[in-house]
């Protein structure tokens, strides 16, 4: 298929009749990519409609029936797609209409030169020809689903945030929990619980069953969550709220069972809730049944027990796989064997796998603790983010709980991190570990993947170029990282600052690599000790990005791009000025308290500049500054 800039001829874009919002859409994008690159018009018609011409078939239409074209769509694991050439037509095929669609991204990125950047910036080169020779294209995705989680693609319902660039998202191909794309955009990643996630205390309420006015339906020892009064629970925050956690215990028999002797239960009030989510979200895969974030737990004397025979987890997975096994019972019967699976944690106090070791081999405790086949468990594991999850010099709770969780042979989603969440203002090192993670849990046999970055702070420059590099490699697992990382600063930065960028990344691996030598250092959680960093490095990895925004400002002729490269390379310089703003009297013990106050508000001014306006997960600089500069910690 040969289209040149300009050429006058009719082309057309062929959709099914009665075609979905998705494949609609998906001709209004391919359209777009054709006009802005090579300043050809299409035409979309109807399949049925009378035409002569080269076309794009979209779908399953009358016209790659009539080719005789039929690949296996089963391979493509939900999301993937062909693409074939033949003479002048090209035909995208796919499992899924929103297959399509990603087919109609591979053909701008791969055959235009396009390039998704991030949410603001997207390059659309000026062809002079499209050529796609005779050829048959077909890629899938390495986890059927799969995501990287920053400000641009992040979205919760339940606190309604929802800043999320559903296009951009889109065209990352990205397909998450915490994306809620409508149908024209292909719809959503079809995982549901209440509150999404941390939510056992959303199936029992504590209004209803530890109301001790209603004797009818009091009931507390469902929340007993103090190991020193058993007739307490205990009480900690989530999402803002004040709730309590559950008893895992409760319900289940000795023999992992679903005990019928009780008439209520927390397992069977949790079946019932969940039949409830189960009917009226008919269109849902995946649902979710998390513990609630933190460590503590139900510290009944038979949880008690129960967690020095089984575990923490073993606790969790003996009372879901009732519950799923219960519900799975229920849907054969009345909603015509219709699959659920269920989602819950290996995380905090559930991620030592229930296993043990004898002779040197580990193997499950019991037959009662190993997941059953509809129980999915999703791994939520820390990492030092200098290597990747599965590298010998990885932290030996993440090792031991991948290497553990794998002994059970069951389904896995994971949850990674990629950030210093105390420290988003830190620049971590942790390109080189890409291609090693992806093809390492392909390997472990998630179905999932999700990488969460800096969801609530925008601005965050390295979680956007790791988002651009993670949602390609997604893709394809030996994806070239060094080349994904040049092309993205080469387009986020500017050509000029492409060099400069190259330099401070290079310095900061070489930092952390000489600092990990000296000591154990874990960069997710971690380089909060003062003596951890050097004042002439910081200082010098902050000159090569004001030389950067020197450069840029002399070379460049365009002055909206030049002041937008000058921000985000602001951006860049943030990450070596703050540490010398947080350990101000270490780094200048002869300076004054009016000196720092001084120093703090060039970083505010800096950051406010650079659109930044978080430091850490939980703290906004707005409250730094009210606080007169000083840290709360």
């Amino acid at each position: 298929m040969k289209i040149f800039n300009g050429e006058k001829r009719q082309i057309y874009i062929v959709l099914p009749e009665n075609s979905s919002p998705c494949l609609k859409y998906a001709a209004q994008e391919l359209t777009f990519f054709i006009k802005k690159c090579l300043n050809v018009s299409l035409k979309t018609v109807t399949d049925g409609k009378d035409f002569t011409g080269a076309f794009f078939s979209l779908g399953n239409t009358r016209i790659l029936k009539e080719s005789g074209y039929s690949p296996d769509l089963s391979v493509l694991n939900s999301d993937g797609f062909y693409i074939k050439t033949t003479g002048d037509n090209c035909y995208i095929l796919a499992e899924t209409d929103r297959g399509i669609l990603f087919g109609v991204y591979e053909i701008a990125e791969r055959f235009l030169g396009v390039r998704f950047i991030c949410a603001e910036t997207t390059v659309f080169p000026n062809m002079e020809k499209l050529y796609i020779e005779d050829r048959e294209i077909c890629e899938k995705p390495v986890f059927r689903l799969r995501g990287y989680i920053e400000y641009d693609l992040y979205e919760d319902d339940n606190n309604m945030v929802n800043q999320a660039d559903k296009v951009f998202a889109l065209r990352m191909r990205a397909r998450h929990s915490f994306l809620f794309p409508s149908d024209k955009f292909g719809g959503g990643s079809k995982i549901w619980g209440r509150h999404n996630t941390h939510n056992f205390h959303y199936y029992v309420d504590e209004k209803i069953y530890n109301n001790p006015s209603d004797k009818s339906n009091y009931h507390p020892e469902f929340f007993f969550c103090s190991s020193s009064d058993e007739n307490a629970h205990f009480q900690f925050t989530v999402a803002g709220d004040s709730d309590t956690t559950i008893c895992l215990t409760n319900g289940i028999t000795d023999d992992g069972k679903l005990d019928e002797s009780m008439d209520i239960s927390v397992a069977k009030i949790v079946i019932k809730e969940m039949k409830k989510d189960i009917i009226s979200h008919p269109d849902i895969d995946y649902f979710v049944f998390d513990q609630e974030d933190g460590n503590l737990c139900c510290q009944c004397e038979r949880c008690r027990k129960a967690s020095e025979k089984y575990k923490r987890s073993g606790i969790l997975i003996r009372f879901i796989n009732v519950v799923a096994g219960e519900l799975q019972k229920w849907a054969d019967r009345e909603l015509n064997g219709r699959k659920i699976n269920l989602v819950t944690f290996a995380y905090a106090y559930t991620l030592d796998a229930p296993v043990i070791c004898e002779a040197g081999n580990l193997h499950p405790i019991d037959k009662t603790i190993i997941p059953i086949e509809n129980v999915i468990i999703r791994i939520a594991v820390l990492s030092d983010g200098f290597y990747d999850y599965f590298s010998e010099k990885q932290l030996d709770r993440t090792k031991n709980a991948l290497k553990q969780w794998s002994i059970l042979g069951c389904r896995f989603f994971v949850w990674a991190y990629d950030v210093f969440f105390d420290r988003y203002l830190l620049y971590m090192p942790s390109n080189h570990t890409i291609g090693d993670n992806v093809r390492g849990f392909k390997k472990f046999g998630c179905e999932y993947l999700m990488i969460e970055g800096a969801p609530n702070a925008n601005n965050i420059w390295q979680c956007k170029l790791r988002a651009y590099l993670y949602h390609k490699a997604m893709w394809n697992e030996n994806a070239d990282i060094e080349k994904l990382t040049d092309e993205f600063l080469t387009h986020y930065f500017g050509e000029t600052a492409l060099p400069y960028m190259r330099a401070f990344i290079r310095e900061y691996y070489d930092f952390y690599a000489a600092l990990e030598k000296k000591k154990a250092v874990c960069l997710t959680f971690g380089m909060k000790n003062k003596e951890d960093f050097d004042k002439e490095f910081l200082i010098k990895t902050r000159n090569i990005i004001i030389n950067a925004k020197k450069m840029n400002a002399k070379t460049g002729t365009d002055k909206y791009l030049c002041e937008l490269y000058d921000k985000r390379l602001s951006q860049v310089e943030v990450n070596s000025l703050f540490p010398l703003v947080e350990h101000y009297s270490y780094f200048f013990p002869d300076k004054t308290k009016e000196d720092y106050i001084e120093y703090a508000k060039e970083f505010l001014s800096l950051c406010r500049y650079a659109g930044i306006t978080r430091y850490a997960e939980t703290l906004k600089l707005s409250d730094w500054e009210k606080a007169n500069f000083v840290f709360p910690y």
